[in-house]
């Protein structure tokens, strides 16, 4: 049986679907990349928009500064990867460990005697 671990302290997750959660949140965070990459190097006309002066730079902002966002988090999420199957591992090793300690025979159902 494949270990299963704690995630945030909420979801008990294998690693198959631990990494299969991972590929929809790169596949998202990828998107978002294109995306502020496409409104950077084609920005959208705000001068059409009715902003005040504050909300312009901000949206301006926003825009000049989305994809640097968008790279913090696959950097965290990267990080994080790497957390995570550290943790799988260890947790794998310990399984093997206590599998190959145990006598055989001594699991569930073994006569007693």
């Amino acid at each position: 049986m494949a270990p299963k671990i704690k995630l945030y302290g909420l979801f008990s997750l294998t690693r198959r679907g631990y990494l299969r959660l991972q590929g929809v949140v790169a596949v998202v965070l990828l998107a978002l990349l294109a995306w502020a990459l496409w409104l950077r190097l084609s920005p959208p006309s705000l001068a059409s928009w009715q902003f005040t002066p504050e909300a312009e730079d901000l949206a301006r902002a926003v825009v000049r500064n989305f994809a640097w966002v968008v790279l913090l988090g696959l950097a965290v999420e990267l990080v994080e990867t790497m957390l995570v199957l550290r943790r799988f591992a260890r947790q794998e090793a310990l399984l093997t460990e206590q599998t190959a300690a145990s006598p055989p025979g001594a699991g569930f159902g073994a006569p007693n005697g």
